[in-house]
């Protein structure tokens, strides 16, 4: 015999916060198919989520001026401008979402430093963040590691990333 589950705890892996996999799967597959009502929609459920992807993407850089909701605006752009995106689910959704919203990060940082004399103030990961005391990591170093990284190691460059 199977208890029934507590009034407001979940029986899926999936946090109460996170938007249904099945939701997102029938929107992205609508989209596929031409429907632009879907995307909207989409980036309606989605928002939340993207909302949070995007917050812990800019933790802790310091001297980002990027913030969270320009971060998702500007991705959801490049998303939009392009063919709706060959994804599977909500899992590989918020893969892609994750890597546009790093270049959307970096091509801010390295506009922010183009017209610096000395090559512009470093962007770096807070050390309170860390929670240690080593050094700042500069993030236009660390992206082009990651990019060396992929060439080699791509899953564990995809890992690194999100």
């Amino acid at each position: 015999m199977t208890s029934k589950p507590k009034p407001g705890k979940t029986q899926h892996a999936e946090s109460a916060n996170a938007t249904p996999s099945s939701d997102v799967t029938r929107l992205l597959r609508q989209w596929q198919g031409g429907d632009n009502s879907a995307r909207d929609d989409l980036i309606a459920l989605m928002y939340p989520d993207l909302r949070r992807l995007a917050n812990c993407q800019l933790a802790g850089m310091a001297q980002m001026t990027l913030q969270p909701t320009a971060l998702v605006h500007e991705a959801w752009l490049k998303l939009n401008n392009s063919e709706a995106p060959d994804c599977e689910g909500r899992a590989h959704f918020m893969s892609l979402a994750a890597r546009v919203m790093r270049q959307v990060a970096i091509d801010h940082a390295r506009r922010r430093t183009a017209g610096k004399r000395d090559g512009g103030v470093r962007i770096t990961l807070d050390e309170r963040v860390q929670g240690n005391s080593q050094p700042d990591l500069d993030v236009l170093a660390l992206d082009g590691a990651l990019s060396r990284l992929a060439i080699v190691e791509n899953d564990k460059a995809r890992i690194i990333e999100m």
